[in-house]
């Protein structure tokens, strides 16, 4: 990650992990790893207590947003009777520079972690240009 080259190719982000503070909420930054292969870049986000269903990924322009909630719910067949766990809200926005391949990005989801897989943009893949006799 580079936060302060402009020029930048991987995703740069401007958020700190830890908790935002809003008027009406506190919304908590979830921490990622990045990493990078040479077709695309891995992003890793902890969201714990978060499903699948709770979990939203836009890219707008040339930020990507990650945004969640983790609701404490009562199991079905009992009622609730006190409550010590408030819903958790996270969010976390990445700068996308042009080497990325917006259409291509996939998510998954599993025991709260969430996997972006971004990758690159074609034309700054690296490519083998074959020499012929002339």
């Amino acid at each position: 990650m580079n936060e302060t080259n402009p020029q930048a190719t991987e995703p740069r982000t401007t958020e700190s992990a830890g908790p935002e503070k809003t008027p009406s909420r506190v919304v908590h930054v979830p921490r990622v790893d990045v990493a990078e292969s040479k077709d695309s870049f891995l992003v890793v986000a902890d969201l714990p207590g978060v499903s699948q269903e709770d979990v939203e990924v836009t890219v707008e322009k040339n930020v990507l947003t990650i945004a969640a909630r983790a609701e404490a719910r009562v199991p079905e067949g009992y009622e609730h009777r006190f409550g010590g766990r408030a819903p958790v809200e996270w969010r976390r926005s990445f700068t996308l520079g042009d080497a990325i391949d917006r259409e291509a990005i996939a998510a998954t989801m599993k025991n709260g972690i969430l996997r972006l897989t971004l990758p690159k943009a074609s034309r700054v893949l690296p490519r083998r240009i074959s020499v012929r006799a002339a």
